[in-house]
């Protein structure tokens, strides 16, 4: 995970490429990893306005995603509804709304969420998110730790 070469190279693609959605969202997952959401939220947006006719599923969920990291419970929320209403098969992004809706103390919508994870694939855990994301940078790793398990767990959703 070399974020540096990483950020490098997607600034020159974007520079390369200013109307690619594509570049604005690579180099958007770089400050997400380096846990610059705002940023992150920033050339995400970028991406969906140069398009926003065709917006890819993943811009909303990176921003839903930038949001919680963000703590700010409301946003997210939005942001994984619009991922709902584009692909309600998504048990990433119903794990990421009973997380928001738990740490928002909206308990009722936090059950309803991690049921439908439960749905949706069985085997989504908590243990199977941290094997997929074990090659990820040490401060994307500290705030999983720190953050996301701590709002995976007051969700109730399985370990």
């Amino acid at each position: 995970m070399d974020l540096a070469g990483a950020q490098r190279a997607n600034e020159t693609a974007l520079s390369l490429q200013p109307k690619n959605p594509i570049a604005y969202a690579n180099l958007a997952e770089v400050f997400f990893l380096e846990r610059e959401p705002r940023r992150a939220i920033e050339l995400r947006t970028q991406a969906i306005n140069l398009d926003p006719k065709h917006v890819y599923e993943e811009f909303l969920s990176d921003i839903g995603e930038s949001y919680f990291m963000l703590g700010d419970n409301n946003a997210a929320i939005e942001w994984f509804l619009k991922v709902s209403a584009k692909n309600p098969a998504s048990a990433w992004n119903s794990a990421y709304l009973a997380m928001a809706y738990a740490l928002k103390g909206d308990d009722a919508n936090a059950r309803a969420a991690a049921a439908e994870v439960r749905r949706l694939d069985p085997n989504w855990t908590l243990s199977s998110w941290r094997k997929k994301d074990s090659s990820k940078p040490p401060k994307y790793k500290e705030w999983f730790e720190s953050k996301l398990v701590p709002a995976w767990r007051k969700a109730g959703l399985p370990e």
